[in-house]
């Protein structure tokens, strides 16, 4: 029967052997695509494995809401099973490269020259271009996105937050030179994760040193298990050696985390006694400074009081002296006016009585004057108290009389006058 069947097989393959022969290379490019298929997976896994080991890819990562701090670092690396610990720091910033915007993520690495051979030095990094950061304020840029960000080798670079927060918050210094460019096995992919700062998404990375970043608390722990390296990471063995640390970093978690929440609320009763504190003494110092304000408002406004009394007074008494001198000189003005007036009707009553005085003597010089009733005689003495006379009259009618009187002196020198006219007419 097996003869039978054979035979009749092979009859059919000779009437067709053009179908039986595609249908044989159909098969085996099938059989052949799916054994490369099946063998390129475990191919892909032992190379990503081995660039893992190369580059000291950490094992396990972790994070916290606040932080770890030194001590929390030491108590990871008493967990039974870890081999390297990386306390590291890492956050998102924004920089400008002419008008476009460029979200990074910031990473760290431990020192300038680490040593590939100790284990705590995690995710290292391979220098693609230009040379290590060796100093402050120098960092590396992923080398496969770098013409995408339109950054260069040379180019500096200055970060912010993209927030209102302050970078200096976050780091030492915000500008940074790009000296080379280099790979990390932390992102094997295309994208680099999503942000809530610049465009949403991380567009490229670059790596800082260590003592660039300026936190109080690290953000991320890398570590790596022992045992770990030796088995392939996408292997149950690597799990079955690396979960049990893990299990036992998650019940140290919940342990610290507790002592990590007391610890920032005792930093934080702390801040707030201090701030309280200085509140009360800026309040008793202000309430002090109130009180010496309110007293010297007081002493000005009682001395400002007691001026305004002083001026009030001086003011009145002022006014009082003005009214009294003001009527002083008033009444004084009125005796000066009433002396004037008195002096003005002696002046007239004086002139009236020199000439009184005046024409009684005249008259009496006539009637004792012997040589009146001689007509030459007569006139001449009359001629000559007309003449001799009349002058003086008018100084004593003015009040400047000395002496004795014009009239006695005036008569006297008429008698001598008159005696001597006689003398002369006996002689002819």
């Amino acid at each position: 029967m097996h003869s039978a069947l054979w035979k009749d097989t092979l009859r059919e393959i000779r009437k067709s052997f053009g179908r039986f022969l595609s249908i044989l290379l159909i098969v085996a490019l099938g059989v052949a695509f799916f054994a490369g298929v099946k063998a390129s997976v475990p191919d892909m896994k032992y190379t990503a494995d081995a660039y893992f080991d190369e580059y000291n890819l950490q094992d396990i990562q972790l994070f916290s809401t606040v932080g770890f701090t030194d001590e929390d670092v030491e108590k990871i690396r008493d967990i039974e099973g870890v081999l390297g610990v990386h306390a590291t720091y890492s956050m998102d910033a924004v920089t400008v490269k002419d008008t476009r915007q460029i979200t990074l993520k910031v990473l760290s690495m431990p020192s300038a020259d680490p040593d590939r051979d100790d284990p705590d030095y995690i995710n290292q990094v391979r220098l693609a271009s230009g040379r290590m950061p060796q100093k402050s304020g120098e960092c590396l840029l992923e080398e496969e996105k770098m013409m995408e960000s339109d950054l260069e080798v040379g180019d500096t670079i200055t970060l912010s937050t993209g927030t209102d927060d302050d970078i200096e918050d976050y780091l030492k210094t915000d500008t940074f030179t790009i000296v080379g460019t280099m790979y990390t096995p932390v992102y094997l992919s295309y994208e680099k994760g999503s942000t809530t700062v610049g465009s949403g998404s991380i567009d490229n990375f670059i790596t800082i040193l260590d003592e660039d970043f300026n936190m109080d608390y690290y953000t991320q722990v890398n570590l790596t298990v022992e045992g770990a390296k030796a088995l392939n990471s996408y292997e149950d063995a690597y799990f079955d050696v690396t979960d049990p640390v893990k299990n036992r970093l998650e019940s140290l978690g919940l342990e610290r985390a507790d002592l990590r929440l007391e610890d920032i609320r005792e930093q934080a009763q702390q801040a707030y006694d201090e701030g309280e504190q200085e509140y009360q003494d800026a309040q008793a110092q202000f309430d002090q400074q109130i009180s010496d304000a309110e007293d010297q408002l007081n002493d000005a406004e009682n001395e400002l009081i007691v001026n305004q009394a002083t001026l009030n007074s001086s003011r009145l008494y002022a006014e009082q002296e003005t009214a009294a001198a003001q009527t002083q000189i008033a009444s004084l003005e009125s005796m000066l006016s009433s002396a004037k007036t008195r002096v003005d009707a002696l002046k007239d009553q004086l002139k009236s009585q020199n000439s009184q005085i005046q024409d009684q003597l005249d008259q009496l010089e006539e009637n004792r004057c012997p040589h009146r009733r001689a007509g030459a005689g007569a006139g001449i003495c009359v001629g000559k108290r007309t003449a001799a006379h009349r002058g003086r009259d008018r100084d004593a009618q003015g009040g400047q009389r000395n002496g004795p009187p014009h009239g006695a002196a005036d008569a006297k020198q008429h008698r001598c006058a008159a005696g001597t006219a006689a003398d002369a007419q006996r002689s002819d």
